[in-house]
C-alpha cells in the first residue's frame, strides 16, 4: 500500500531547513542585542528603529550586514538584504565592541514580527550569521478605535491629568476638560483620570449610570493590576501599571491603553444600551 505524506508535513520539513540554514552560525563572532533580555524589540511599523548591539570576537578587522525577513507562525518572508551594520571593526585589543545600528521598519496594518540576522564573511569568503533580533512592529493607528469613538461620543478628562491631556492631544483625540467635578448631566460619557502622588483631587462618592471612570495611577503603587468594579450606580476601572511615562514612545502601552478603554467602552454600553 502506497503510503502519502501529508502536505503540512512536507510544509513544515521545509521551513525547517530553511531555519537551520537561517541560523547557522559562526562561533568566532558573536552579535547580542543590548541589554541581553531586549533581544525582543518593538516599535511603530513606518519608522526607524535604533538598535543597540555588543559585538564579541578577537578578528582585526570584520564589517557586519543584517537581512531583514519578516516571519509568521507558517512563512520567513525576505524584507531587505545586506543592510550595513559596521564595517571594519577592529577587536584585537578589545574582544567587545558596543555599537548602534539603525534600521527602517516597513509599515504595518496590524502587529507583525520581523527576524534582523547579522552575517559577517568568514575567510573562506563565506557570509554566515553572528547573530539576531526579533522586532515585533504595531501600526501608527493603534488609536483609530479612540479617535472615532470621541467623535460621536463624550470622552471626558477629570482633574488636571497633564500627562493624559498631551497624549490625547498628541493623537488628535477628541476630548472635553471637566475641572474638578463630575456633572450630573445624565450624559453618558467616559471618564479618564490622571491620579498623580498626592493628589489633592478626591474621587467622587459615586457614579451616574450613564459614567465610568477609569483612574490611571502615576507612579504605580503595589502589584501592577487593571481592577474593575461598581460605583454607585456607574463603573470604576482602577489602572496600576505605569503606563503614563510610556505611552508617547512604546506602541505596546499604547495597545494595553486601547484594551482599558474597549472595556470602559463595553461597560458603559452595558449600562446604557448605546451602540458603538
Amino acid at each position: 500500500m502506497k503510503m502519502e505524506i501529508p502536505a503540512y508535513c512536507l510544509a513544515s520539513v521545509f521551513l525547517y531547513l530553511i531555519t537551520v540554514s537561517l541560523f547557522a552560525k559562526d562561533q568566532s563572532i558573536i552579535v547580542e542585542t543590548r541589554p541581553a533580555e531586549k533581544a525582543a524589540v518593538t516599535c511603530f511599523g513606518g519608522q526607524e528603529l535604533k538598535i543597540q548591539l555588543d559585538v564579541y570576537g578577537t578578528t582585526d578587522k570584520i564589517s557586519i550586514l543584517a537581512d531583514l525577513y519578516q516571519i509568521s507562525t507558517s512563512l520567513v518572508v525576505p524584507v531587505s538584504k545586506d543592510l550595513p551594520v559596521a564595517e571594519n571593526i577592529n577587536l584585537s585589543e578589545n574582544i567587545k565592541r558596543s555599537i548602534d545600528f539603525t534600521v527602517r521598519i516597513p509599515d504595518v496594518e496590524k502587529t507583525t514580527k520581523f527576524l534582523l540576522k547579522y552575517k559577517t564573511e568568514n575567510e573562506q569568503g563565506q557570509w554566515t550569521v553572528v547573530g539576531s533580533t526579533i522586532v515585533t512592529a504595531y501600526p501608527n493607528n493603534i488609536l483609530n478605535p479612540i479617535r472615532t469613538y470621541g467623535e460621536r461620543n463624550l470622552i471626558s478628562i477629570l482633574g488636571e491629568s497633564k500627562t493624559l491631556r498631551k497624549f490625547l492631544d498628541s493623537q488628535k483625540v477628541t476630548f472635553e476638560s471637566l475641572g474638578d467635578k463630575i456633572p450630573l448631566d445624565g450624559k453618558p460619557r467616559i471618564i479618564l483620570y490622571e491620579h498623580a502622588e498626592n493628589d489633592w483631587l478626591k474621587f467622587p462618592e459615586s457614579l451616574s449610570v450613564s459614567q465610568v471612570l477609569v483612574v490611571f495611577y502615576s507612579p504605580p503603587s503595589g502589584i501592577p493590576r487593571i481592577f474593575s468594579k461598581q460605583f454607585g450606580g456607574g463603573a470604576l476601572i482602577e489602572v496600576k501599571m505605569g503606563l503614563m511615562d510610556k505611552l508617547d514612545n512604546k506602541p505596546e502601552a499604547q495597545e494595553i491603553f486601547l484594551e482599558i478603554f474597549k472595556d470602559a467602552v463595553e461597560q458603559l454600553q452595558g449600562k446604557t444600551g448605546r451602540e458603538k
